[in-house]
């Protein structure tokens, strides 16, 4: 089994730790997972749906997904094989059933550069183990209730304007407006 890590620094050696929080690094066995991972500007849209097996996107403005990830580069790092624990579901911080850990470092043996993320996951869309669902297909009802369960997700960062970043500040005040 291989075992991936998706970003968007191309300067990837080493997993560390340290960078998680809690001691563990984690990975996953799904080159979808780490596509889902490395796509990732600001807000996640990724989930995934355990009676569908499958990974869902939910646009939460029209066109997010493609805006998300037409031009976009990013990098797929395949890592050492160790002895990765599976995380299970019950304590699962990553959402996906292909989560792994390991309390040691993870050295990268290989890295794929990906200059248009979009069309990386075009054949995982045609598949069948990604689905868009699409902004346009929530009715009024839905968009208003999923714009504030984004506005309470993030409510710290919009009222302090905390933001990590100016594209993170765009996105979250563009998705909420």
């Amino acid at each position: 089994m291989k075992f991936y890590h998706g970003s968007k620094a191309s300067n990837i050696e080493m997993l560390s730790t340290q960078h998680s929080g809690d001691g563990f690094v984690y990975v996953t066995s799904s080159y979808l997972v780490a596509l889902c991972y490395a796509s990732r500007y600001v807000l996640n849209m990724f989930h995934f749906d355990k009676t569908k097996n499958k990974v869902i996107f939910q646009e939460v403005k029209p066109n997010y997904f493609q805006e998300l990830t037409l031009n976009k580069e990013a990098y797929i790092y395949e890592l050492e094989q160790k002895d990765y624990q599976e995380v299970a579901q019950a304590y699962n911080v990553c959402a996906h059933p292909h989560c792994y850990k390991t309390s040691e470092n993870v050295r990268v043996v290989n890295k794929k550069h990906i200059k248009n993320l979009f069309e990386e996951f075009i054949p995982f869309i045609e598949s069948g183990e990604l689905e868009i669902k699409k902004y346009e297909s929530l009715s009024p009802v839905q968009q208003k209730q999923l714009k504030e369960n984004i506005r309470f997700a993030f409510k710290n960062k919009l009222e302090k304007h905390n933001f990590n970043n100016k594209e993170e500040e765009k996105y979250l005040l563009d998705i909420i407006s």
